[in-house]
């Protein structure tokens, strides 16, 4: 009976989730169209992140601070302080750091997905991940290739995509579940 009602009160609530994958999208638009401004601010945004997290950090390490392990904690509040500093004070120098991050990432990701569906057993479902594989690996070269400009383009990019798929399946998402408030 609980699963009826919340796929009623899930298709009650298709509008609103139409309205957000819009606004989604919106965003992504806007993101992919200044893709710049867009990783300045996500540098901005992990500055912050970095900051509050040592000031978090500092708050427990005072707490603790008769405990074992007081120094380390400590320096990770002091090294969570420096990392946002850098951030913030030195917002190219955060892109960059954002930008390797994101290229050792598909680097990475491409190694274990070829890993992962050279283990299974039937061929036919390995073509997929081997695509997917594929193209993490070309999109970290193409960052290395593009570098440095990559640095001032492939976050807000790779944000815009993020926020333009998660507003179409907001949407689709939404339009399967119409059905439900019937």
């Amino acid at each position: 009976m609980d699963s009826e009602n919340n796929d009623k009160l899930l298709g009650n609530r298709w509008g609103w989730l139409i309205g957000m994958g819009l606004l989604y999208i919106l965003l992504g638009v806007v993101a992919m169209s200044l893709p710049a401004a867009t990783t300045l601010g996500l540098t901005f945004l992990l500055g912050g992140i970095f900051i509050a997290s040592g000031v978090v950090q500092f708050a427990h390490a005072v707490k603790l601070r008769h405990d074992h392990g007081r120094v380390m904690r400590f320096f990770q509040s002091l090294l969570a302080f420096v990392a946002g500093g850098i951030f913030l004070v030195l917002p190219g120098v955060g892109m960059v750091a954002l930008t390797v991050v994101l290229c050792a990432y598909f680097f990475v990701s491409a190694v274990l997905q070829m890993i992962f569906y050279s283990s299974l057993p039937a061929r036919s479902l390995r073509l997929w991940g081997y695509l997917s594989a594929g193209a993490s690996f070309f999109i970290g070269i193409f960052i290395i290739g593009t570098f440095p400009l990559s640095v001032l383009w492939v976050p807000g990019i790779l944000l815009g995509v993020e926020f333009l798929v998660a507003g179409v399946s907001f949407i689709g998402f939404s339009l399967t579940t119409r059905h439900l408030s019937r």
